[in-house]
């Protein structure tokens, strides 16, 4: 068992293999009030240990973050990214992200903002990483059913792309990335879905 405190309900567990044969796992943990965090469990084989990465409930008692995706890169390094949401601005979601190098955590980055309608939600949020480190991230925004590209070239982060026709209704995307391409994958809605 991983997760199991009192209270407390889990979504969207997602696992990676670090090169040592360890596992990662991320998920998001709501606690008994409506925030939560994001969870990142590491086993070696003998003991798990927790970082709670997002840090929402130790400072804002009104963050929820949520719509957490892990990688681990063949370097060892672990890769998070996730969704911030306060709930005392209900039209504004974050993109964020996190890096652990080692056994030392990097800072929180923001990689761009989602202005929402009210009680909207991010879906299917997904992350790739590259050989060199550099950050894709890929999701569903709900009211208007389009996909959200997010990009971090080193220190460089590029401005959020819309993915596909606005005109039609686009979710449940994919990412895939080497040092080359990224690949994306998403369904869309004509007389029915086919995949982009």
């Amino acid at each position: 068992v991983v997760a199991n405190e009192a209270g407390h309900k889990y979504y969207k567990p997602e696992v990676g293999f670090a090169p040592d044969g360890s596992v990662y796992i991320a998920y998001r943990a709501k606690g008994v009030r409506l925030n939560s965090d994001i969870i990142v469990c590491h086993y070696d084989g003998t003991q798990m240990t927790f970082d709670n990465i997002s840090e929402g409930q130790t400072f804002y008692s009104s963050f929820k973050n949520y719509e957490s995706d892990i990688e681990v890169t063949a370097d060892g390094k672990v890769h998070v990214a996730w969704t911030l949401h306060n709930r005392n601005n209900k039209t504004l979601h974050h993109v964020k992200y996190r890096m652990k190098d080692g056994n030392t955590w990097g800072p929180i980055v923001n990689l761009g903002d989602l202005h929402f309608h009210s009680n909207d939600e991010v879906f299917d949020l997904r992350l790739g990483v590259d050989n060199s480190g550099n950050v894709h991230v890929v999701l569903q925004e709900e009211h208007k059913v389009v996909i959200r590209y997010f990009a971090k070239y080193g220190d460089t982060i590029l401005e959020m792309e819309n993915i596909g026709n606005p005109g039609s209704r686009l979710k449940h995307p994919d990412i895939a990335v080497n040092d080359n391409h990224v690949h994306l994958m998403w369904m869309r809605k004509l007389s029915g879905y086919v995949l982009m």
